[in-house]
């Protein structure tokens, strides 16, 4: 069993290039496919980086 990690939320106050990082080793490590890291990174944003997923609208996919 892998232990339990958590990735902060992003909420435009703090570094995007740390953050993303952060984000890719935690999806390497866990071997998340497209689709958790699309899922999952949606739920880190919050705030103005939140804003994002408005504007994709409710059909967003890892592909857009």
């Amino acid at each position: 069993m892998r232990p339990l990690l958590k990735l902060e939320a992003f909420d435009r106050v703090g570094n995007l290039d740390t953050f993303l990082n952060k984000f890719n080793c935690m999806a390497r490590y866990l071997r998340w496919d497209e689709e958790d890291m699309f899922h999952r990174l949606c739920a880190s944003l919050e705030g103005a980086a939140g804003q994002v997923l408005w504007d994709l609208g409710p059909q967003a996919s890892p592909s857009d």
